[in-house]
């Protein structure tokens, strides 16, 4: 997909400013959304991402069974929202090998309509655009992957965060830009429906902390989920530094933004998954995310990748999917030596 032009609009999700893309000429139809899924390890529990119009459910519960979402999200498939269905999975291919692919085959619904492709050259020839899903990688792989995708025009979508350092993610967003192709990155949590709902209702003027738990600080494929669901209302402040403290139940990372805002990424409290307090001029807003609210966050974030790659809505601003990946690094290097890092040195 080709001929895109790049602008800068308002969120309609209130994450402040967000890039999005409008074709020029004609944009692809709602049924001529073909999806190529790379997978980057053998089994992804991230595929119930795509819902039941595409996953089976009865067939997905022993392949999601001792998974990490099997608790987490009960096994239960985020229902599909009225679109999906004029969007169509047309290709697969696993960087792991062949046998990942041949398990998400088997929990589809339509395995004889979705090609199994054995290299990411053969899967581009069969789709238009892509959506890489990762689990618990580290995003090694991601950095080549991506690029050849936005080198050969696809529009594409990375699951959790962009590449396997800020250095990456940032080139990456250069080559989407140069090849004027819609790149979106972002942990489902950065479209938390409760978080949305708190975002909705402060003055951004008026936000001087945010507190957001699920925090380990030794594995970014969890905590992603944190730290986007603490930008998901930063926004566009810029983070400049990062500090660590030790508390009762572990470590917390302390990040301030450019304007004086402070977050705070704090471990899980027992019996909870993913909470969020947030300060706004002297008022404190509580969100509590699971799996169960009217609209999933993983349908919400496909949702706004279908429309974004149709130009019909926007993506997720560059400093968001950079800073993401930034904040962690930091944080790793102040728990190390026990000093404030500033983000960027």
């Amino acid at each position: 997909m080709t001929g895109y032009r790049i602008r800068v609009l308002q969120s309609i999700v209130g994450l402040s400013l967000v890039m999005t893309v409008i074709p020029h000429g004609i944009a692809a139809p709602l049924e001529d959304v073909r999806i190529g899924v790379i997978l980057t390890t053998v089994k992804e529990d991230h595929s119930f991402m795509f819902g039941p119009s595409i996953i089976s459910e009865e067939k997905s519960k022993e392949y999601l069974s001792g998974l990490a979402h099997d608790l987490l999200f009960s096994k239960e498939l985020p229902p599909a929202w009225p679109e999906w269905k004029f969007m169509q999975i047309s290709a697969v291919y696993c960087h792991a090998g062949p046998e990942g692919a041949d398990a998400f085959l088997s929990i589809t619904r339509e395995p004889k309509k979705i090609a199994k492709c054995d290299t990411l050259e053969k899967l581009l020839e069969k789709c238009n655009c892509v959506v890489l899903v990762n689990t618990g990688g580290k995003g090694e792989a991601n950095f080549e992957l991506v690029s050849k995708c936005l080198e050969a025009g696809h529009p594409i979508f990375v699951d959790k965060f962009l590449a396997a350092t800020a250095s990456q993610a940032h080139q990456l967003i250069e080559l989407a830009q140069q090849k004027e192709v819609p790149l979106m990155s972002a942990s489902f949590l950065l479209f938390s429906e409760p978080g949305l709902q708190v975002k909705s209702k402060i003055d951004d003027r008026g936000l001087t902390k945010v507190t957001s738990t699920g925090w380990d600080g030794t594995n970014i494929a969890g905590d992603i989920h944190p730290i986007s669901h603490m930008l998901m209302m930063t926004g566009e402040r810029k983070p400049v530094s990062v500090r660590c403290e030790q508390g009762d139940a572990g470590w917390k990372a302390i990040v301030t933004f450019s304007d004086g805002v402070i977050g705070e990424l704090a471990p899980r409290k027992p019996n909870t998954v993913f909470e969020l307090y947030t300060v706004s001029e002297g008022a404190t807003y509580y969100a509590h995310y699971e799996n169960k609210h009217t609209r999933p966050s993983s349908i919400i974030t496909l949702q706004h990748f279908y429309d974004y790659v149709r130009g019909k809505g926007p993506g997720v601003s560059p400093m968001i999917m950079e800073s993401a990946i930034a904040i962690w690094e930091a944080a790793g290097k102040a728990r190390e030596t026990g000093k404030t890092v500033i983000i960027g040195e």
